[in-house]
């Protein structure tokens, strides 16, 4: 076997790689040669694979005839030609496996890029749907605690003539003041409309059976419209048209049910509103119920029970009259009574009552103190019958009602010379004047008119 020794150095860069089927060029290290060891050609490949094992001293290796390299036991045929590797380039014999781990990595590449994509869309969707369902859950919590700070202000849903009085009745007839009101249109004036007024009222005459007539608005700009409200009132059927309108600050219908309640004239007298004074000459209350009217004074009281029904926006108490407590009415007949008997009693010609004689009597002259008076059994009777009535411009002051008493009279009277006794026939002094007793006075005293 033939020892060569390495070629030294390197051929041009150009001769490197010898074309297939050629020689190698200059500068090629051949294939038969043996390298010294430890000194390896700075372009000879080291092949590991199969037919391509570097010869070493003693070992089998190639023989190199006129046309080139040969391996001896390699896969190739004989004559075939074994090229060199060039630096950093796949060998001929190598492609297909280089290939296929290029695809591997390739593809492995492509999953764990795939793999990162999904895992930042999962983790990027999840932080999304976490801040959504966040905003959402502020949401709700902020329109809940808005709800419940701001609640409805039962005007809000009132979109139409027909819900603002169903609405208004309703809350009446739950005895709800505040939110009745709240459909009122103008309610400036809340001194009467509360809950214990309400209260009151409804005890006087509760209200059921509410129904209120649905109507198209005939004119959707409108600002006012009138609706037909039936309801039972107590025991009384009552059937009403009102007038609604639109606040256009709040888009919501409001009912004209501020009801104007007249005081009736009492002088000097007080009056009470469901046991509440009167604050002026009327009073704005709930329109469609029944109201009690009363006096604050202990003789007096309104005459017969004092209810008023207010189903329209303005009412009057006018047609009321003021009356005496039955109490009252005790203590003026006993002192009518007692000041007639003691005016009877008076043998003197100023009796009282209305029972004074003059001095002369169809030309003759009383002697005073001749004078005697009695009551017949009609005046007697009539006296205790006495029915009290209160003046119209000054109530305090009570009269009798349809009195008229006579008296009998006799007296003495002196006549030319002639003293006589003489009968009254007729005439004032034979008859009662009219008693008056100012029943606000601190000290009680019949007056004779």
């Amino acid at each position: 076997m033939t020892h060569q020794q390495p070629e030294s150095g390197r051929g041009p860069e150009n001769n490197r790689f010898a074309p297939p089927g050629g020689h190698p060029g200059q500068g090629q290290p051949s294939y038969g040669s043996h390298q010294q060891p430890g000194h390896p050609g700075p372009e000879q490949p080291n092949f590991d694979h199969q037919g391509f094992s570097q010869q070493g001293h003693n070992q089998p290796g190639y023989s190199q005839g006129p046309e080139g390299a040969h391996y001896s036991g390699g896969t190739g045929g004989p004559g075939d030609p074994i090229y060199p590797q060039g630096p950093g380039g796949p060998s001929d014999g190598g492609n297909g496996q280089n290939r296929g781990l290029m695809w591997v990595l390739i593809a492995a590449g492509v999953v764990i890029v795939g793999a990162i994509v999904a895992l930042v869309v999962v983790l990027l969707l999840g932080s999304g749907d976490d801040e959504r369902a966040d905003a959402t859950e502020s949401t709700e919590s902020d329109e809940s605690d808005n709800e419940t700070a701001t609640e409805p202000s039962p005007t809000a849903e009132v979109e139409t003539p027909h819900d603002a009085v169903e609405s208004y009745f309703n809350a009446l007839a739950e005895g709800d003041a505040e939110t009745a009101r709240s459909f009122i249109y103008d309610a400036s004036d809340a001194t009467y409309l509360t809950d214990e007024m309400l209260a009151a009222s409804l005890e006087l005459a509760p209200i059921t059976d509410v129904q209120v007539t649905e109507e198209e608005l005939t004119d959707e700009t409108a600002f006012s419209q009138e609706v037909q409200v039936s309801y039972t009132l107590g025991d009384s059927p009552v059937t009403k048209r009102l007038y609604t309108y639109e606040n256009r600050d709040t888009d919501s219908w409001e009912v004209d049910a501020a009801a104007a309640l007249r005081e009736p004239d009492l002088g000097d007298l007080e009056a009470t509103i469901n046991g509440e004074p009167f604050s002026g000459s009327e009073a704005t209350v709930f329109l469609g119920l029944m109201y009690e009217l009363g006096l604050d004074d202990e003789n007096f009281t309104i005459d017969g029970d004092g209810l008023v029904e207010v189903t329209d926006t303005y009412a009057s108490a006018s047609m009321l009259e003021v009356g005496l407590t039955e109490e009252a009415t005790e203590t003026w007949r006993d002192l009518i009574v007692s000041e007639v008997e003691e005016c009877v009693a008076s043998t003197e010609m100023e009796a009282g009552c209305g029972l004074d004689l003059p001095e002369n009597v169809s030309g003759a002259t009383v002697v005073e103190g001749s004078v005697s008076r009695s009551l017949p059994a009609e005046t007697t009777q009539a006296l205790q019958r006495l029915t009290p009535r209160p003046s119209y411009s000054t109530p305090t002051l009570v009269g009798a009602e349809y009195f008229s008493g006579q008296v009998d009279v006799t007296y003495e009277a002196e006549e030319g010379g002639v003293t006589s006794l003489y009968e009254l026939y007729f005439g004032d002094p034979g008859t009662l004047g009219t008693p008056l007793v100012d029943m606000a006075a601190d000290e009680l005293e019949v007056i004779w008119e």
